[in-house]
C-alpha cells in the first residue's frame, strides 16, 4: 500500500505542477509580461523596479527642467524688454544733449523717462509660476524696492536674495530658473571714482560703496566749538557767506567780537541773538550771543557741509583727506576735503557700478535740472550720462546672450534625458515583457503534459485489487 500511496501522490503532484505552470503562462499571455510578481524572477524583478524608478526620476527631471526653462525664458524676455527701454532712453538723452532743446522739451523727455523707469521696475518685479524671477532663492519677496517722493521714484534698492536655488535637472546636474536680479540688472566692475568740480574737492582713498553717478552738494554752514565760547548760530546763519577755516575772537570784558582780522563789533549779551559780524574781506556770519555764559578767547570755527543723494549733511573737516559721506541708504563715499575752497555742486562719475533704475533717475533729474546747473553744465552732464546708458546697454546684451546659452543648453539636455529615459524604458520592457510566441509554445507543451498527467492519474485511480490478482 505504501507504493500505491507514492504513485498517487506523484500523479497528483504532476497535475498540480502543470496546472500552476499553465496558469502562469496564461497570465503572461493575458498581460504580455513575463515578470508579474517578484516571485516570478527575483533578480529580474529587482532590475525592473530599479529601471522603473529611474524612469520616475527622469519624469521629475523633466518637470524641473520645464519649470526652469519657463523661468529663464520669461527672464530673458523681461531683460529684452528692459534692454529696449535702455535703447529708447539712449535716444532721448542724445536728443536732450544736442543743445537745440529748450527747458520745456527737456521736461517732456524727463516725463517719458520717468514712465520708462516705472515700466522697468515693473518688469524687474515680474512673477512667473507664482515666483519672482529676479529674486534669486527668495522668490516670494518682491526683489526691487522703491522709495518715492511727490509721486516720483527717487531710489531703487535690491532686497532679493544673492543666492540661487538650483533644482536637479539631470543626474548630478542642477540648474536654477531663479535669477539674482542684482547680478543681471546692475554692473559689478567698479572703477576709480572721478569728481568733476571747481570746488577743490577730490576723491578720498577709501573704496566707496555708493553706486551710480551722483551729485555731491557742498554748501556753507558755520560750526562753532560746542560748549567752549558760548557763541551759537544766529537766526540768519543760513545767510552766512564764510567758507572753510576761520577764527573768531571774543572779548567778554569789552564785549566785542571779531571775525578773522575784521573790525571789532560790540555785542549785548542780553539782546543780540542774531548779530552780524564781518571779516576784512566782507564775508559775514550771524551769531547768537544770548545762549549762556560767554568765555573770552580766540576760537577756530569752520563753515562747510557736504551732502550726497538725499543723505545726511556732513560737516566738512578741511584737514581730512578721506572724509566719509553717506547717502540716504547708508552707502558711503570718501572725499579728500583738504583742497576744498568754495561751495558748489560736484558731479561724481562712478563707472562700473551702474544699474538701470538709478541711472534713469539720475538722467531724469538731470533733464529737470534739479541741481540748478547752468546750460553748459547741464549739456555736459547729459553727454556723460550717455556713456552710462551705453555701459548698461552693453551689459544687458551680454546677459541676454548668456541666458540664451542656458536656454540652448536646456534643449540639448532635454534631448539627452529623453534618450536615457527611452533606453531605461526599453531595457525594463525587455526584462519584464514576455515573448508571446515562446509563451504560446510553452503553454501548448504544458497543456499536453497536463492532459497526459490527467490521463495517467485517471488510470492510476481506476486500479482495483483485482488488477493485481
Amino acid at each position: 500500500m505504501g507504493s500505491w500511496g507514492a504513485i498517487y501522490n506523484n500523479a497528483i503532484y504532476g497535475v498540480r505542477l502543470h496546472t500552476s505552470r499553465m496558469t502562469m503562462l496564461q497570465e503572461q499571455i493575458a498581460t504580455g509580461n513575463r515578470i508579474i510578481r517578484s516571485s516570478d524572477g527575483p533578480s529580474d524583478a529587482y532590475r525592473i523596479m530599479s529601471l522603473r524608478q529611474t524612469e520616475q526620476e527622469f519624469d521629475n527631471y523633466f518637470k524641473n527642467l520645464d519649470e526652469t526653462e519657463v523661468s529663464l525664458l520669461e527672464g530673458s524676455n523681461a531683460l529684452q524688454q528692459i534692454s529696449d527701454i535702455t535703447t529708447r532712453v539712449g535716444v532721448l538723452v542724445a536728443q536732450g544733449a544736442t543743445g537745440t532743446y529748450g527747458e520745456q522739451n527737456r521736461e517732456a523727455i524727463a516725463e517719458e523717462i520717468n514712465e520708462l523707469l516705472e515700466q522697468s521696475v515693473s518688469l524687474a518685479n515680474h512673477r512667473v509660476l507664482g515666483r519672482y524671477i529676479f529674486g534669486g532663492a527668495d522668490s516670494t519677496t518682491k526683489p526691487f524696492e522703491t522709495t518715492e517722493e511727490n509721486g516720483r521714484i527717487t531710489s531703487v534698492r535690491y532686497v532679493g536674495s544673492y543666492d540661487e536655488r538650483p533644482a536637479p535637472v539631470a543626474p548630478s546636474v542642477e540648474m536654477s530658473g531663479q535669477i539674482v536680479g542684482d547680478r543681471v540688472l546692475r554692473n559689478h566692475d567698479r572703477q576709480d571714482i572721478e569728481f568733476y568740480t571747481n570746488t577743490g574737492a577730490e576723491p578720498g582713498t577709501g573704496t566707496p560703496s555708493v553706486r551710480n553717478d551722483f551729485w555731491a552738494t557742498i554748501s556753507a554752514h558755520t560750526q562753532y566749538p560746542l560748549g567752549a565760547s558760548g557763541i551759537q548760530a544766529g537766526h540768519d546763519s543760513n545767510q552766512d557767506t564764510i567758507f572753510g577755516n576761520h577764527t573768531i575772537t571774543l572779548d567778554t570784558v569789552g564785549q566785542t567780537l571779531q571775525l578773522d582780522s575784521g573790525p571789532l563789533v560790540s555785542y549785548n549779551p542780553a539782546t543780540d541773538d542774531n548779530l552780524e559780524v564781518a571779516n576784512a574781506a566782507g564775508e559775514r556770519i550771524h551769531v547768537d550771543m544770548t545762549g549762556g555764559a560767554l568765555v573770552g578767547g580766540t576760537y577756530n570755527i569752520t563753515s562747510g557741509q557736504v551732502q550726497i543723494e538725499g543723505g545726511p549733511a556732513t560737516n566738512i573737516d578741511f584737514s581730512d583727506n578721506n572724509m566719509v559721506v553717506e547717502d540716504r541708504d547708508g552707502n558711503v563715499m570718501y572725499m579728500d576735503a583738504t583742497g576744498i575752497s568754495k561751495t558748489g555742486v560736484v558731479r561724481v562719475e562712478n563707472r562700473g557700478t551702474y544699474d538701470l533704475f538709478n541711472t534713469l533717475i539720475h538722467v531724469r533729474d538731470l533733464l529737470l535740472n534739479t541741481h540748478g546747473l547752468d546750460n553748459n553744465e547741464q549739456l555736459e552732464a547729459m553727454r556723460y550720462a550717455q556713456e552710462s546708458i551705453d555701459e548698461i546697454s552693453r551689459g544687458f546684451r551680454q546677459r541676454i546672450t548668456i541666458l540664451g546659452g542656458r536656454l540652448g543648453g536646456i534643449d540639448r539636455l532635454r534631448q539627452t534625458l529623453t534618450g536615457l529615459q527611452d533606453q531605461a524604458e526599453a531595457e525594463a520592457n525587455a526584462v519584464e515583457q514576455a515573448d508571446v510566441v515562446d509563451v504560446a509554445t510553452d503553454l501548448a507543451r504544458t497543456q499536453t503534459l497536463y492532459q497526459m498527467s490527467l490521463a495517467a492519474t485517471g488510470k492510476v485511480t481506476k486500479l482495483t485489487l483485482l488488477d493485481f490478482i
